[in-house]
């Protein structure tokens, strides 16, 4: 599979309005639109979350702070499992997902920690479903 190595410049949503310039691997029929990855059929299949919502110091932090889950989550989520990688850490949960066309269901979202960056991958099947090949992806997340 060939991939391509995508730079962009992520806009922080917070007061500071803060740029981050980011890079990361991806699929080379997978793109990227503001800050939502797509595959190649552009169905949403993950996207970056601002470093600054979550300003974990360190990935064991990361992990506790999403095994307790946050006031605003939806009853339907659940806490599914976490684990590491070298430097990269991660968390997947199951939730409940709306579309915005009405179609609604069941998802399961990995977030990776990597190094203050944060990514997510969605998948409608399990926190397992292709998890290696997302695992080698989010590994190239880096700071530029």
């Amino acid at each position: 599979m060939c991939f391509n190595r995508i730079i962009l410049t992520l806009m922080c949503l917070s007061i500071s309005s803060v740029a981050i310039a980011t890079s990361i691997n991806i699929p080379g029929n997978w793109s990227i639109e503001s800050s939502v990855i797509y595959d190649q059929n552009h169905k949403k299949v993950g996207e970056f979350f601002d470093p600054e919502w979550f300003p974990y110091k360190t990935g064991k932090e990361f992990i506790n702070s999403f095994k307790k889950g946050f006031p605003d989550d939806p009853v339907t989520t659940k806490f599914i499992s976490s684990g590491s990688n070298k430097e990269v850490f991660w968390v997947c949960s199951e939730g409940e997902y709306h579309d915005g066309k009405g179609g609604s269901g069941i998802w399961y979202s990995r977030v990776f920690w990597v190094n203050g960056l944060l990514v997510v991958f969605y998948s409608y099947k399990s926190c397992q479903d292709n998890f290696e090949g997302i695992l080698k992806i989010a590994q190239t997340l880096k700071y530029n």
